[in-house]
């Protein structure tokens, strides 16, 4: 059965309004003064803890004080500011030293440098930021209207610790957007304020900085983002496409920011180390990037469920407005369908229910019920619960336009891969016959395969996107209501693993991650294992294996699922004469790997490295991924290293501070590099490595 989503299932303007009115200005949870209000108090309360032990600190609440302003929301609410009171604050209240807070962090020195700046600001008459100084761009001419980054910024005081705080989370800086970018933006504001007139100034109050950002660093693939640890910036990709794009994300980055801000004074999440760790809720609709990138925690769970109720409204106005808007912003294109919005916004409130409400803290339980309550009126025919069949053919679908655009883009990569893509078609089309066969759905199967049968073999790889929109037709046309397979869910499951096979497979062929390889991240996705070894650092593993002389040996300590390996295994290539070993303490995770169909010179063993380690005999090459193995044992890898050979440790980076184990692998740094029989190089690298040779003699 085809859905079927049309203007006239949408929900009347009139009702609209009232739920964005509700939105924009019911208290605790969409009236942005009283957020941003509870902000400025919560931030000035950090202050005055850490004013005592930081004069500076001192400085800025007296001068606000005196100031007789009531409302510095812009700036207490402006990234740098906060950033350094609440790095402050960790140092110094909460007894966390530099360098171990979450993701790096701000000197001491840094902070009170901030404070000083802001505190002159205030001093003389300064109500908004001082990082604002003329060389930035106004994204409107509001008051809720933040600032457009551009690089022209002067390395001050604001403008260095803002690019040190964006440097630390992201890798990377903003750029200076183009004369073309900056109208884009700002043309896509004024959309957004034609589309939710209240809802806009409410939302955009809380994004401070708009950063236009380079496909670099965690921004590779990225189209918008935004950060709990970096209040108050958005960030956008380069060139963006329409206005209508730019309204959606404007809405939905600055939602994520009011929902940042309200965390700060209310407790939305249990204080519970295990919160953040834990991901129990998969969205089908997103690939799970053979990382598990697509299962998320309670947080970002809970925010997603509050960004997507927002813009089902948002959706459902834009299709309604469209063609009265489209002569001055042209056609709708580029944002999320109401329908998608709704669909993922139910899935999510329902997930939150089953699986994460004992996380939620007594504003999380609160907040639920009050988008609940949204979503009701937005969605009163929802999909039965626990349906998921479209939430997989929605991610089918993006994937097979992202195929198509590839095809269009880079006709030679295209081309290259074409045997590859075959393999992944024939792979499609079985899975889809054994689900279209269990459902006795004759029909659509004899669809099928007529539409398999125009194309030779030769041309399956490159008809891929075409076969796979039959398939999602003839899956969809098979299904009982467009949401299930059948009224018991039969053959859902099916669909979810199909899809999840494909997408695994084309993140593997785009990103070329070996096949062994891709095995071994989807085990580590389902054992919710998540110490693999970095790509960068597989591929340097794959480098250093094929370099290695004949009859060579080679030991890996912390098997976990078998990436590492794997990537030596990948670097081997068809040789048969090196021996490659790799230990692992947990027993589970060892007979995980091992269940793997490894080269015969591969030897995956479940044991202490500690006990078993002087009895492989000497190594040419050795990878030690084991915490805290590799901390607490370096005399003993040294030994079984043979002369000349090489040991590489990863997860050694300065960056990654802020895990109990950080003082160690300092030691450990420290260790390697002035240890008298090796000579080593500290390279800051991915997750950080050391690489040491052996000196050949004493």
């Amino acid at each position: 059965m085809t859905l079927k989503h049309t203007i006239d299932d949408a929900l009347p303007l009139e009702a609209c309004s009232v739920i964005e009115q509700a939105m924009a200005r019911q208290k605790p949870f969409g009236d942005d003064s009283y957020i941003l209000g509870q902000l400025q108090h919560c931030l000035s309360e950090r202050l005055e803890r850490i004013a005592p032990n930081l004069p500076p600190a001192r400085e800025l609440l007296d001068a606000v004080a005196q100031s007789g302003v009531r409302d510095l929301h812009r700036l207490f609410a402006e990234p740098t500011l906060r950033s350094a009171i609440v790095h402050a604050h960790e140092q110094i209240v909460s007894g966390i030293p530099y360098g171990q807070q979450n993701e790096g962090g701000l000197r001491l020195v840094d902070c009170s440098a901030v404070f000083t700046a802001a505190a002159r600001y205030v001093q003389e008459g300064g109500a908004d930021t001082p990082l604002e100084d003329g060389s930035l761009v106004p994204l409107g001419p509001e008051p809720h209207h933040g600032w457009i980054w551009r690089d022209e910024h002067p390395n001050d005081t604001y403008g260095s610790i803002f690019r040190e705080v964006v440097m630390q989370r992201y890798g990377t800086l903003p750029c200076t957007p183009s004369a073309g970018s900056i109208e884009m933006l700002t043309t896509g504001c004024r959309l957004l304020h034609d589309l939710l007139p209240s809802l806009t100034p409410s939302a955009l109050h809380h994004a401070q900085i708009i950063a236009v950002v380079p496909p670099a660093g965690r921004f590779i693939g990225v189209a918008s983002g935004s950060q709990f640890h970096l209040g108050g910036v958005i960030f956008l990709r380069e060139s963006p496409v329409s206005p209508w794009w730019v309204a959606e994300h404007l809405l939905h980055e600055s939602l994520h920011h009011k929902l940042y801000d309200f965390r700060h004074g209310h407790s939305l999440i249990q204080l519970n180390d295990m919160v953040d760790q834990e991901r129990p809720v998969v969205t089908p609709w997103n690939s799970s990037r053979l990382s598990g990138a697509n299962r998320w925690n309670t947080t970002r769970t809970l925010a997603a469920f509050h960004v997507y109720v927002h813009l089902a409204l948002l959706a459902t106005v834009a299709e309604h407005r469209a063609p009265e808007l489209e002569e001055a912003y042209g056609p709708l294109s580029d944002m999320l369908e109401s329908h998608r919005a709704r669909a993922r916004a139910r899935y999510l409130g329902q997930k939150l229910q089953a699986l994460c409400w004992n996380e939620l803290g007594a504003a999380g339980h609160a907040l639920a019920d009050w988008l609940h309550s949204l979503l009701d009126i937005l969605d009163p025919a929802p999909a039965p619960a626990g349906s998921t069949v479209h939430l997989y053919l929605d991610r089918y679908r993006n994937e097979t336009q992202q195929l198509e655009d590839n095809r269009a883009e880079s006709p030679d990569r295209w081309a290259s891969v074409r045997q590859s893509r075959a393999l992944l078609v024939q792979e499609d089309i079985a899975s889809t016959r054994v689900i279209l066969h269990d459902l006795d759905a004759r029909g659509e199967l004899q669809r099928l395969d007529a539409s398999v049968a125009r194309f030779t073999e030769q041309e399956l790889g490159d008809s891929y996107p075409e076969i796979r929109r039959t398939i999602e037709a003839c899956l969809t046309e098979a299904s009982l209501d467009g949401w299930r397979m059948s009224e018991s869910g039969r053959c859902d499951a099916q669909v979810g693993d199909m899809v999840d096979r494909a997408s695994d497979s084309l993140f593997a062929l785009r990103t070329r991650i070996p096949a062994a390889v891709a095995e071994a991240k989807r085990r580590a996705v389902d054992q919710h294992f998540t110490k693999s070894c970095a790509d960068d650092v597989g591929r340097f593993l794959a480098v250093m294996a094929a370099h290695l002389p004949p009859a060579a040996k080679v030991l890996e300590i912390g098997t976990g699922t078998g990436v590492g390996t794997a990537w030596i295994v990948s670097g081997l290539g068809a040789r048969t004469d090196v021996d490659v070993r790799s230990v692992e303490i947990n027993e589970q995770l060892s007979a995980v790997a091992q269940a793997y169909d490894w080269p015969s010179y591969v030897q995956l063993e479940n044991a202490d490295a500690k006990t078993v380690l002087r009895e492989f005999g000497m190594f040419d090459l050795v990878f030690s991924d084991a915490f805290p193995f590799k901390v607490d044992n370096l005399g003993l890898v040294v030994d079984v290293l043979r002369p000349g050979g090489m040991l590489i440790l990863d997860d050694m980076s300065q960056a990654s501070v802020g895990h109990p184990s950080d003082m160690s692998i300092s030691t450990l740094r420290q260790e390697l590099l002035n240890h008298p029989g090796l000579v080593a190089v500290d390279i800051e690298w991915s997750s950080g490595l050391v690489i040491a040779t052996k000196r050949p003699y004493p």
